[in-house]
């Protein structure tokens, strides 16, 4: 079997993910520049604050032309898609709007009005359309919220990643001086944390900062104690939200809940990648350390051992993502596209970045070692 040279060219493939980052960056400033803050990314009506409404059109409709008869009315951001009026039915009857009035511009002092005016101006072009107000609701989501959900979503990604530490560090890294100890601090603090989330959950500044001062804690304690394996698998991870992230912003695509969920997802998709790399690592450790063979040459024989089963369980994957994407609607498609990117970063990350990473921290450490028996 041929043997890639992956770890020793990781280099160039790192520089490659920082390059696309870096581009986002540009995009970002750029079009804050030329259009303003508020434009720098396309955030969708869960993170801005704004309007959902439904209505049962009782006919088929196009929605293009919804979006225009709703933008006329002064508003932007206009998002139209199909539903049924119940699980019994399989016509797409009902309109499910959402769009956010423009700065300055007050269509109406409360929902019914504003329900009452895009009613009116769909009855004209849809003279079937119901008149039920249990067919035709609204809903209005306040700043307030928008910045909760923007909060709830950060604190979700890091506490997955903080999660993810240390159970790998449990798994992987047992042949590390005092690493028991370490063990059982982390799994502490994460229990701690976890427990004063369930206490003090309707207050967003207590979560927000127990959040923060966990992260910190696992990240301390992990670092001191050299737990390489779990450091480099959350780098990894976060690596693929940065690269989703980068992808919302040059492309322009709505920034929504469904993206939280996308990046929770390849979160937990990404990592059984990564674990299967290291696993394959601790196999080979056993075989060839004894042989003075460097942790960056077991590293690369682990991954190309592991580079069949990586790429044919990802491709799978990623087939039935794009098929989920095309044959979607616009809410399906706000998912798969930065679940798309996040499948093609995971793994990039997980053959590229997280076991070299591991592999570079190990090698420098015996490094170190060496030096100081020569002295």
């Amino acid at each position: 079997m041929k043997q890639y040279e992956i770890v020793k060219k990781s280099p160039i493939f790192m520089e490659i993910s920082v390059a696309i980052i870096a581009l986002g960056l540009v995009f970002f400033a750029v079009r804050g520049f030329m259009f303003g803050l508020d434009k720098t990314l396309n955030l969708g009506i869960d993170f801005t604050g704004g309007t959902i409404m439904t209505v049962d059109l009782k006919q088929d409709f196009d929605e293009d032309k919804i979006r225009t008869i709703v933008e006329n009315l002064g508003v932007e951001d206009v998002q139209v898609q199909k539903s049924t009026p119940s699980q019994a039915s399989d016509e797409l009857t009902v309109a499910v709007i959402r769009f956010r009035e423009e700065k300055g511009k007050k269509l109406a002092d409360n929902q019914e009005t504003l329900r009452n005016l895009v009613s009116e101006e769909l009855k004209k072009a849809y003279p079937n359309m119901s008149t039920n107000p249990q067919d035709n609701t609204i809903t209005s989501i306040g700043a307030s919220v928008s910045r909760e959900l923007i909060q709830n979503a950060i604190v979700a990604v890091l506490l997955a990643c903080a999660a993810i530490l240390v159970y790998v560090s449990w798994r992987f890294d047992s042949g590390v001086k005092g690493v028991k100890a370490t063990r059982a601090l982390n799994t502490l603090v994460l229990a701690v944390a976890l427990v004063v989330f369930y206490i003090f959950r309707n207050n967003l500044w207590i979560v927000v900062s127990v959040t923060g001062i966990t992260i910190f804690l696992i990240l301390f304690f992990s670092v001191r104690s050299k737990m390489y394996s779990g450091l480099a698998a959350v780098l990894a991870l976060l690596h693929d939200v940065l690269i989703m992230f980068t992808a919302m912003i040059i492309f322009y695509t709505p920034l929504s809940s469904s993206f939280v969920a996308a990046a929770l997802t390849i979160i937990g998709y990404s990592i059984n990648d990564t674990i299967v790399i290291f696993d394959r690592i601790r196999e080979n450790e056993a075989k060839f350390l004894a042989k003075q063979m460097s942790h960056s040459s077991i590293a690369n024989i682990s991954i190309n051992e592991t580079l069949t089963r990586t790429i044919n369980t990802s491709v799978t994957t990623l087939g039935t993502a794009i098929a989920i994407y095309v044959l979607g609607v616009t809410s399906i498609k706000e998912f798969a596209f930065p679940l798309i990117i996040g499948l093609i970063a995971g793994v990039y990350s997980s053959i590229f970045i997280a076991a070299p990473i591991w592999a570079f921290w190990k090698d420098a450490g015996s490094d170190k070692k060496l030096a100081k028996k020569s002295a």
